[in-house]
């Protein structure tokens, strides 16, 4: 089982500022409010914090990033702590081999890049990426692989399933490129609408239209990959909701291993504002207790899958 599997984690999102102008995200908006880099307080989770929420994972969020210049410094705090996995999540844009080098030394065990599409006009379409950027994120890429071993880096690939990268076999494409890389997992979640992407990029959407192709393409995924990914179950139970089914709030599986510091306060689910987590008020089991609670009445959706792990299977009505 994979790391992100195994492991407790602690998304922290430490700026909203990006340099990517991603058609499905307010960041890459740059009308958007409140881009702009977190504070210290928000970033720097206490020691007890991290003991209380049995946290041995930390994940580095945005926006991108990288476009923090003490990264290495956060980084570094964290790696004097109890946890053993220090991720950032990339676009792959500043990842140059001086920046990597210099992450590494400050502490970073694993980089999760940011990939849709290397087709030039699916990246295009979902990403605003021109052919000079596409290559300089594969050439970074492709470089972090190469030092994959000497740091004993744990690499990853997220990709965005969208109306885009869905059709004519680009997901299996995207395959055929990974599975000539020690890449240790490939995650795909569906894209999801909070607001942002239905007002200014709607045709991105997935809908019952994409039901039966969702499903084809997770079988062949399924098949080719060599890589760890998501199961057949994630591929089903998303053709299902996009054909009009629903999840079921109970299945969840974020309870007991996931939090996420965003904006100065801890929760387990992003789209869940209560129960927060607050180390001076109650033990994180009543946090959990409590979410549990909240996520038996969730009218869930497919930004439902955003935060689940590889492995997990939920339970359709």
């Amino acid at each position: 089982m994979n790391l992100i599997d195994q492991q407790n984690s602690l998304v922290i999102d430490v700026t909203y500022n990006c340099n990517a102008k991603c058609h499905y995200c307010q960041w890459g908006n740059s009308k958007t409010p409140g881009r702009v880099s977190q504070p210290d307080e928000y970033i720097y989770i206490s020691t007890d914090t991290l003991k209380h929420l049995q946290t041995d994972r930390i994940v580095f969020s945005g926006g991108e990033p990288l476009l923090r210049q003490d990264l290495e410094k956060i980084i570094a705090h964290y790696k004097q702590t109890t946890v053993s996995s220090i991720v950032t999540i990339t676009n792959g844009f500043l990842l140059t081999q001086q920046r990597l080098e210099s992450l590494v030394n400050a502490g970073l065990t694993g980089i999760a890049f940011s990939i849709d599409s290397f087709e030039t006009a699916t990246a295009f379409e979902t990403r605003a990426y021109n052919q000079t950027q596409i290559e300089k994120v594969k050439s970074n890429f492709i470089f972090a692989l190469s030092l994959k071993e000497k740091y004993k880096l744990e690499i990853g690939i997220n990709v965005v399933l969208s109306s885009a990268n869905i059709k004519n076999k680009q997901i299996e494409n995207l395959i055929s490129f990974a599975n000539n890389f020690p890449l240790d997992w490939i995650k795909f979640q569906p894209i999801f609408d909070d607001g942002y992407v239905g007002a200014n990029a709607p045709h991105l959407l997935l809908s019952s239209l994409h039901s039966e192709l969702i499903r084809a393409v997770g079988k062949n995924i399924c098949s080719q990959t060599k890589i760890e990914t998501n199961t057949i179950n994630f591929w089903e139970s998303l053709a299902d909701v996009l054909g009009g089914k629903k999840l079921v709030g109970n299945s969840c599986g974020l309870d007991t291993r996931q939090a996420i510091a965003q904006k100065g306060e801890i929760k387990i689910c992003h789209w869940i504002d209560f129960p927060t987590y607050d180390i001076t008020k109650q033990p994180i089991t009543e946090t959990q207790k409590q979410f549990a609670t909240m996520k038996a009445k969730c009218k869930t959706e497919t930004y439902c899958y955003c935060l689940q792990n590889l492995s997990h299977n939920w339970e359709i009505v």
